[in-house]
Formats: structure tokens, C-alpha cells, sequence
């Protein structure tokens, strides 16, 4: 990101874009590189209901990241659904709360 000249321009103006731009990465990086689990998916919830609080389009960034988790996880429907279950429930709720709230 920081070789970005865009990017590395407008990180030092104060807007959030920064932190919006590291939490997207580390929304991403516990899906990277092995198996969907539980815990992996529920971190990456966690990551982007932070994402989603920084900018209102992290909700629809964390859309894609569900969808590419649907799509790695081997099985049926019955076996992604259970991975992806306790991430979905907390970002859904603690999100309720906060956009309920405003």
C-alpha cells in the first residue's frame, strides 16, 4: 500500500483511509493461505464490523469476504453454514447494535 503514490500522498491528510485500508488487509489475511475455520472466520468478522464502523462501505466489503469464504470451504451447504454461522451471528448483532444506535 505504501508504494501507492495515492495512497501514501493522502495517509498523512487525517482521514481515515489509512486505517480503513489496514483493517481491510487484516480482515483478509486470517482467510489467506489455509483452511476457512471457525476462529479464522469469527477474527475476520470481528476485523471487518471494525472495518464496517470506519467507513459505512466495510458492510459490503465483508459481503465479498463472506462470499469467497462460501466458496473456499469444501463440503455442503449444511458445512459452510456451520463454519460461517458464529461469525455471521456476532457481526450481525454487535452491527445491529451500533447501526440500530445511530
Amino acid at each position: 500500500m505504501a508504494v501507492n503514490p495515492y495512497f501514501a500522498a493522502w495517509a498523512g491528510a487525517g482521514l481515515e483511509i489509512t486505517l480503513f485500508a489496514a483493517l481491510l488487509a487484516a480482515s483478509a489475511l486470517p482467510l489467506l493461505g489455509s483452511e476457512v475455520t471457525r476462529g479464522s472466520f469469527l477474527a475476520t468478522s470481528g476485523l471487518a464490523l471494525l472495518l464496517s464502523l470506519t467507513r459505512p462501505e466495510g458492510v459490503a466489503l465483508y459481503g465479498v469476504l463472506v462470499a469467497c469464504s462460501v466458496a473456499a470451504i469444501p463440503g455442503g451447504l449444511r458445512e459452510r453454514v456451520r463454519t460461517l454461522w458464529p461469525g455471521l451471528a456476532a457481526f450481525a448483532a454487535l452491527g445491529a447494535i451500533y447501526f440500530g444506535a445511530r
